[in-house]
Parts: C-alpha cells; structure tokens; sequence
C-alpha cells in the first residue's frame, strides 16, 4: 500500500540569461518560468511481509545534484548508500561502532565481479550501472538468451506503472492506496 503526498512547492522558477550569474537573486534572476507540474513527492510504502519504508523525490532540494539515497534499516544494523559518494557504504551496528566499508572487488561476491571494472579506490558509479546494463542487454540479444536481472523486462515496467497508479491514486484520494498486483492475463499478454 501507498500514501502519497505531492505538490508544486515552487510554483515560479527563473531559467538564468545568459551570461548572467544565478548567485544573489536580484536583477540578475532570469526569467520567470510557471511550473505546472510537481516538484516533490513522498510516499510511504506498506510492504506485505510488514516491513514499511519512505521514497522522496525532489526537485527543490537547493545545493543536492542527483542526490539518490538509499537506507536500509534492520534489527541489528543500518546501511546507508549516496550515489555522489557510490564506493563508500555506511554500516551502523546497534551493538558497536559503524563502519565505513569501501568498494573493493577482491571483498565482493563472485556474482557481483562481472559488474565492477575497476580496482579499489577508484570510482564507480551512475554512468557504469548504465553501462553494465546496455552490455547485458547486448550480450543477451547477440547470445539469443533471457537478459540479466539487470536490465528491466516488459514486465517489471508494467508493475511499476501499476504502483505509479497507486502513486497518483492516493495523492488524489489522499487515503493509503493499494497497488494492485498484475493479474495471469496480465502477465501473459506482456511476456
């Protein structure tokens, strides 16, 4: 189940002139620009098996570019993820100090190597997730074979339209909303 809450929190943007500086506001703001979508969402999420989470997505978080975070929350530990730092996970312990555990390929399982293309202490991120995923699709279709759990199917798009739906559903009910699972037929007319 979702519950979502949404709205246009700066409903007049300035698109910068050229040239001009778009630090101190002023004169020298730009053009005003009406924004006629929404600029921030959140959503609390009901999973089946009890567990809860929360998803924010924010286009008015001044000073955060492409700030993904991830965090995940357990009985006995934490890990903490930012894609602008990608090598470094925070791990906290309820029982010990956290830790700071950086990517290094000779520590990963052997399932997750054929993803990692560079030693420890060099930086991989966002741009060779992509890459990993084109060259498994590519593999895939050259290989005549299922492509990897990497790369998203038809499937895996339809049922997230379907909690998009949920999504858009409860921010206009304003009530939890539950994502309606994708049926036999469903899934059969789109694999």
């Amino acid at each position: 189940e979702v519950l979502t809450d949404m709205s246009t929190v700066i409903p007049t943007r300035y698109k910068p002139l050229k040239g001009a500086s778009t630090f101190g506001g002023g004169e020298d703001r730009g053009e005003p620009v009406a924004i006629r979508t929404e600029d921030y969402c959140s959503i609390l999420v009901k999973f089946e098996g009890g567990a809860h989470g929360v998803f924010t997505v924010s286009q008015v978080s001044a000073g955060n570019k492409n700030a993904l975070e991830l965090t995940l929350d357990g009985s006995f530990a934490s890990g903490n993820w930012k894609q602008e730092e990608p090598f470094r996970l925070l791990v906290g312990y309820r029982d010990k100090p956290g830790q700071t555990v950086r990517r290094d390929p000779s520590q990963l399982k052997k399932e997750a190597l054929p993803y990692v293309h560079y030693p420890g202490g060099h930086e991989e991120g966002w741009t060779d997730s992509l890459k990993n995923m084109m060259q498994q699709f590519y593999e895939a279709v050259r290989d005549g074979r299922k492509p990897a759990d990497s790369v998203a199917s038809f499937k895996d798009g339809y049922e997230i339209m379907l909690i998009i739906d949920a999504v858009l559903q409860s921010a206009r009910s304003g009530t939890w909303e539950k994502v309606e699972p994708a049926g036999a037929a469903d899934r059969n007319a789109i694999l």
